[in-house]
């Protein structure tokens, strides 16, 4: 008679269960994957948190200038300490944007080289990640309407931009043009 023994490990395939679950991204960690939308979102929700601090440490130091009148060391510190905050978060949001698209992390270092930096991060915006669970993990959830519209915020100002850019000129040159024809008629008729 074989009894079971009660410490052995289960037999069943757990992490084939697991591997058709996908999973909540959280944005400030630096495991697990993100799609194409959420690095958009998570790259801008952190861009609008570390610049304008960095900034308003830089607003308080030249507003509190010594006789040099130059910020003091400790200001340039704080500033420094967000600005190197925001590099590293952007280098996990790479680093796990890569792990979706099944390429090592160590990957995300070729953002430090220029002109290489312009085509890893047009990759990273337009190439679509696995539906499926990779080497790194299981795929992230269904995005959210709030991602989505965060994501999709950065091209609709790029594209206004690209708008005022051609429209400004345009208009600057057909006032000047209404202008002088209407000086030109108003000294006809007089």
């Amino acid at each position: 008679m074989t009894t079971a023994n009660p410490y052995q490990a289960p037999a069943s395939d757990v992490t084939q269960a697991q591997s058709n679950r996908p999973y909540q991204p959280k944005i400030f960690t630096a495991d697990g994957r993100i799609g194409r939308l959420r690095y958009l979102a998570y790259g801008l929700i952190i861009n609008l948190c570390f610049v304008p601090a960095a900034l308003l440490i830089l607003a308080i130091g030249a507003a509190t200038t010594g006789d040099s009148g130059q910020p003091s060391f400790i200001v340039w510190i704080l500033a420094g300490i967000a600005y190197i905050a925001l590099i590293v978060f952007s280098f996990v949001l790479a680093k796990r944007r890569l792990n979706d698209l099944n390429q090592s992390g160590w990957l995300s270092l070729l953002l430090l080289i220029p002109l290489v930096n312009l085509g890893v991060i047009l990759w990273l915006i337009f190439a679509p990640g696995k539906k499926e669970q990779n080497s790194y993990g299981p795929y992230p959830i269904k995005n959210p309407g709030g991602i989505v519209a965060l994501a999709l915020i950065l091209p609709l100002i790029a594209i206004l931009g690209i708008i005022a850019a051609i429209a400004l000129p345009a208009y600057v040159d057909y006032t000047e043009r209404a202008a002088s024809a209407y000086q030109g008629s108003s000294t006809e008729f007089e």
